[in-house]
C-alpha cells in the first residue's frame, strides 16, 4: 500500500510541476479590412501548429513557458509573426487580423505583326497545298479567297490576275512572297 501511495504521490508532484511550467494560445484570426474570419490559416509557436477553423479560432495546449513569436500564415494574406510571453497555467487570448496579399505583376507587352496591307494580306498553310492538287503556280494562287487567275493568250505569258473584283494586269499589282522572298515581277507583267 505505501508503494501505490508513493506513486501517487509522484504522478501528482510530477503533473503539478509540468502545469506550472506550460501555458495556452487562444486567438481568432480575421481579415483586416473586413473583419471576417479567415480560415485554414496556420498558426505556428515554436514548432507547435494549429489552423484556423471556420470562425477563425484556434488554440494550442501545453506551450512550455517563454518568449516566442506566434507566425501567422495563410496563402493570399502577408505572413505576420507576432511576439507572444507564455505564462504558466495561463491562457493567452489574442486576435490577429491579417493584410490581403495584392499581387503585382510585371508588365507585358503585346506584340502582333502588323500586316502588309490591311485587307490584302492572305497567308498559305502547307496543309492547303497537302489537300489540294496542284499542277501549277496557277493552282496555288486558286487557294487564296477572292483571287481568280485566267490565261487569255494561250500560255507564254503571265496569268491574268483578278483579285476581289479588280483587273490586277498579270500581277504587277500584287505582291507574291514565298518565305519572305517575293516570287512575282512587278516591272514585268509577261514575266
Amino acid at each position: 500500500m505505501k508503494s501505490v501511495l508513493t506513486i501517487v504521490a509522484f504522478l501528482f508532484c510530477t503533473n503539478c510541476i509540468f502545469s506550472t511550467t506550460v501555458g495556452t494560445v487562444k486567438g481568432i484570426v480575421s481579415d483586416d479590412i473586413t473583419s471576417l474570419p479567415i480560415e485554414g490559416a496556420t498558426i505556428i509557436v515554436d514548432g507547435f501548429k494549429a489552423t484556423t477553423d471556420a470562425k477563425g479560432a484556434f488554440e494550442i495546449p501545453q506551450i512550455p513557458v517563454g518568449k516566442y513569436s506566434v507566425v501567422t500564415d495563410k496563402t493570399g494574406y502577408v505572413s505576420q509573426a507576432i511576439p507572444l510571453s507564455i505564462e504558466p497555467n495561463k491562457t493567452e487570448n489574442i486576435r490577429i487580423s491579417l493584410k490581403f496579399n495584392t499581387l503585382t505583376l510585371p508588365e507585358a507587352l503585346i506584340k502582333a505583326d502588323r500586316a502588309k496591307s490591311a485587307a490584302s494580306s492572305v497567308v498559305l498553310n502547307t496543309l492547303d497545298f497537302k489537300l489540294r492538287p496542284l499542277n501549277s503556280a496557277q493552282d496555288m494562287l486558286r487557294n487564296v479567297s477572292g483571287l481568280f487567275t485566267a490565261q487569255h493568250a494561250g500560255g507564254g505569258k503571265a496569268e491574268q490576275i483578278f483579285l476581289r473584283g479588280f483587273d490586277c494586269d498579270h500581277g504587277t499589282d500584287v505582291a507574291g512572297f514565298v518565305d519572305g522572298i517575293p516570287v512575282n515581277l512587278p516591272t514585268h507583267g509577261h514575266g
